[in-house]
């Protein structure tokens, strides 16, 4: 938390609770006690062996098939993935092994990566969730919206009827440009997006909401430029698929120096496909 306490704190309250050795202590062992009753839960995220985040229940209802999930990330970490494959994960464990039937996530209205986050899993905005919200201290941020999950829904969309497909997360259109900077102050301007990511030869615009639009000149390492981008959650499943399809492979399975592993494929129009995974 010391490496990521003001990132962190600008939206949840957690680098308040843990400040040194014995309120760490203090906080671990209060979700040690909700494990035990089977009230709450708390996953770590780990990268190359160190912990660059957290998932957590910080609600369990079983009798009401009910639990609120929430998250932290270190800014090393972010715009990897790593936060929507791990709530994914115990979002379904939840579901499986507890009988939950409906999760909500409390987020800041100003937390655009989080809310993507949200949609991205097929929560969508709810009136129970923003009444609960209402009714919590809302001083620190200037007040919530609430995201829930008809987590039965969720599930259909985790395990698709095609065996082996992939899970989408989301599809990003590829415009490609002469001018970056230049582009990027038109669509900024003109539909309110903001900037997510620029690697210098490739910008991805936002709204907060999950919709994204990139730009880019020249690819980095492939020899084209795609069309649109389609990110999933096993690019491996995706990548045997179209060699099983025959499909044209333009730019080979690669795990790219920017932490997406990713492939193009070519479609019988000539559109050119990428799809990635964040590692």
């Amino acid at each position: 938390m010391d490496r990521a306490r003001e990132f962190v704190g600008r939206y949840i309250a957690l680098p308040d609770a843990v400040t040194d050795l014995a309120s760490s202590r203090a906080f671990l062992q209060a979700y040690a006690d909700k494990a035990t009753t089977d009230t709450g839960r708390i996953f770590g995220i780990w990268t190359a062996g160190t912990l660059v985040g957290g998932v957590l229940f910080r609600t369990m209802d079983v009798e009401q098939g009910t639990a609120e999930a929430g998250c932290w990330l270190e800014p090393s970490a972010v715009g990897r993935g790593l936060v929507t494959r791990a709530v994914r994960l115990i979002i379904d464990w939840a579901v499986e092994e507890r009988g939950i039937h409906r999760v909500e996530w409390q987020v800041s209205p100003a937390n655009a990566a989080s809310i993507a986050v949200a949609r991205r899993l097929g929560m969508t905005r709810g009136r129970a969730a923003r009444e609960l919200s209402a009714a919590r201290d809302t001083t620190r941020h200037g007040g919530l919206v609430g995201a829930r999950a008809g987590v039965a829904g969720q599930r259909r969309l985790r395990h698709p009827s095609r065996k082996g497909a992939p899970h989408i997360d989301r599809v990003v259109p590829d415009l490609s440009v002469s001018d970056l900077a230049a582009a990027v102050r038109q669509h900024t301007a003109v539909l309110g997006m903001d900037v997510l990511m620029d690697h210098g030869w490739i910008v991805t615009l936002g709204d907060g909401t999950g919709h994204q639009l990139s730009l880019m000149t020249t690819d980095a390492t492939a020899t084209v430029n795609p069309q649109v981008s389609v990110f999933v959650d096993d690019v491996h499943a995706a990548y045997r698929a179209a060699l099983g399809a025959h499909t044209e492979i333009v730019h080979p399975l690669t795990e790219e120096p920017w932490g997406v592993t990713r492939f193009f494929y070519r479609d019988s129009s000539g559109s050119v496909v990428n799809v990635g995974s964040h590692r």
